[in-house]
């Protein structure tokens, strides 16, 4: 960031992506349990075509959906 900023707003920004990342990481993490759960419903409606199981599923996805966006 040489001529952008100054030294001090360096740090602060990277000070800020420290205490950011873990949550960060941590939501990747949950984001792709998501997925994996996603996958096991999933199959259990292609398996028993349940429609409360798909309006589950239909839920979960649209939820998944808008945490990528």
């Amino acid at each position: 960031m040489e001529g952008n900023t100054t030294v001090n707003e360096e740090d602060e920004f990277i000070d800020a992506l420290k205490d950011e990342m873990p949550e960060v990481f941590k939501n990747i993490e949950a984001n792709f349990d998501q997925l994996d759960g996603l996958e096991f419903l999933l199959k259990e409606v292609i398996e028993t075509q349940n429609i409360d199981k798909m309006k589950q599923l239909k839920r979960e996805v649209d939820d998944a959906t808008n945490k990528v966006e």
